[in-house]
């Protein structure tokens, strides 16, 4: 345990029955570094013990679950996004924001894709009553990556149920477009999918002004 590690425990168990919120905050700070140098099942436990004293504080989940998911478990991020969503205020835009758009990926690396893809929709939706441009483009964009991911675990799935088919057959045309020569018929179809795509964008963005 280094200087500093030693000091912040110290601080911790000092604040932690006088004021729990900040002792939860400095359980976050020690539980990054752990993550940072590597130690995971530290880092779990300072992020778990900071939800645990205040769980009703989203923040805490919502950092424990992204904490998750930026190093790869994506599995075990999807609850913690899920507390952080049901504690946060309907106002909250970056957490909601952030939970969704995290949440949506790790379906999809989980290969739960309708949940995946209802979150991209429902980060849109949220974008959309918002006027917040970013997380309309935020959505989108990740409902393209999640489309990527049902194409490349060669799935079969009901992508028309989520309006998205033709997405994905775009972005299958598009990512080969520069590798192999397409006949008339496909050119033709790649250009009538490109700007039924950009239509819907575009409208989306219409309605907002």
């Amino acid at each position: 345990m280094n200087k500093y590690e030693r000091q912040l425990t110290e601080r911790i168990e000092s604040e932690l029955n006088k004021r729990p919120r900040l002792a939860a905050n400095l359980l976050i700070q020690r539980g990054s570094g752990y993550f940072v140098d590597g130690q995971i099942e530290n880092g779990f436990k300072d992020f778990l013990l900071a939800c645990q004293i205040d769980h009703l504080f989203s923040v805490w989940q919502l950092k424990t679950g992204m904490e998750c998911f930026l190093n790869n478990f994506f599995k075990e991020s999807i609850p913690f996004l899920t507390k952080s969503l049901e504690l946060a205020e309907p106002n909250d835009v970056d957490t909601i924001e952030n939970a969704l758009c995290d949440r949506a990926y790790s379906y999809g690396a989980t290969m739960e894709f309708e949940n995946a893809l209802a979150d991209c929709n429902q980060l849109v939706e949220f974008g959309n009553k918002w006027n917040n441009e970013s997380t309309i483009e935020n959505g989108i964009l990740r409902k393209k990556e999640i489309l990527k991911f049902i194409d490349l675990y060669n799935v079969e799935f009901d992508k028309d149920q989520f309006g998205c088919e033709r997405l994905v057959e775009w972005g299958k045309i598009w990512n080969d477009e520069s590798n192999i020569e397409l006949d008339i018929g496909r050119k033709n179809k790649v250009i009538e999918i490109i700007a039924e795509y950009n239509m819907i964008v575009n409208s989306s963005r219409d309605s907002r002004i």
